[in-house]
């Protein structure tokens, strides 16, 4: 799932932030700036099949490294940059091993609005191939440019009196390669029970907009993330956490953990 966890890990990592200021992950202040380094280790031996049952497959392994930089353009415009890198390999299938540069994602995210505790924002992206990997599997398939398109809504409150926040989050995807377009709806919760820890539990629903060209069948997938975030102080964080997936059709189900430290200046 290596373009769908790239989505997955930014946005969760956009929203820890040092000193419960969860509002920053909509957009940066003018002049501020984050560099997120986020590693991933993923594997899949098992699969839904087009009934959602689960079916043994070759292993599919990856470790992946995204390099994620956003910075304030404005106090309501923040321009984002991605580059990733991954190491993929598959079962009995030496052929398709494959290490070195995967994207670019280049884009931006604009702040609509804020009432109160609520906040509003827009975002779009498009991402780059660098090296393209052409599989069976939707989520593995990378060979054409993607336009990334979503509207998230925010809100924070106060949960036994510590601060905790919930996000809802839309978005449409164009693949201009043969896998079909993607509908995205997105849920993200979290909770600070002391200053520094910020607990994380995010669903990420992925559906494909019919079927795609050349044989790709219609799937869907629902991978959750749990995690933790310690805020060693105000500029630099650390992330620890697990993801799995949960249910899905004609998709890998995947196992897997994260590792992410990020630098706010």
């Amino acid at each position: 799932m290596l373009n769908r966890i790239a989505r997955n890990v930014l946005l969760l990592a956009s929203v820890a932030l040092p000193s419960g200021a969860w509002a920053q992950g909509f957009v940066m202040e003018r002049g501020e700036g984050r560099v997120i380094v986020t590693g991933i280790y993923s594997h899949s031996s098992k699969q839904f099949d087009d009934d959602g049952d689960v079916i043994d497959i070759m292993d599919y392994r990856q470790a992946q490294i995204y390099l994620n930089g956003e910075y304030g353009l404005t106090d309501d415009l923040t321009l984002l940059l991605t580059p990733s890198f991954r190491d993929i390999s598959i079962d009995d299938r030496p052929e398709r091993d494959e290490t070195g540069f995967q994207f670019v994602d280049i884009g931006a995210r604009y702040r609509v609005a804020h009432i109160g505790n609520t906040h509003f924002s827009v975002q779009a992206k498009v991402r780059i191939p660098a090296d393209t990997f052409r599989d069976e599997l939707a989520q593995v398939s990378i060979e054409g440019t993607a336009y990334d398109f979503r509207g998230q809504i925010g809100h924070g409150f106060q949960m036994g009196g510590k601060d905790a926040f919930i996000i809802g989050d839309a978005g449409y995807t164009v693949r201009e390669d043969d896998p079909p377009n993607e509908i995205h709806a997105d849920v993200i919760f979290g909770y600070r029970p002391a200053p520094r820890v910020l607990l994380l539990a995010n669903l990420y629903n992925t559906f494909s907009d019919g079927e795609g060209r050349n044989g790709f069948p219609d799937y869907r997938y629902h991978n959750l993330f749990l995690s933790g975030v310690y805020d060693i102080n105000d500029t630099v964080s650390l992330h620890l956490g697990g993801l799995m997936t949960v249910d899905g059709e004609n998709a890998l189900r995947e196992r897997g953990l994260l590792l992410g430290a990020w630098l706010h200046f």
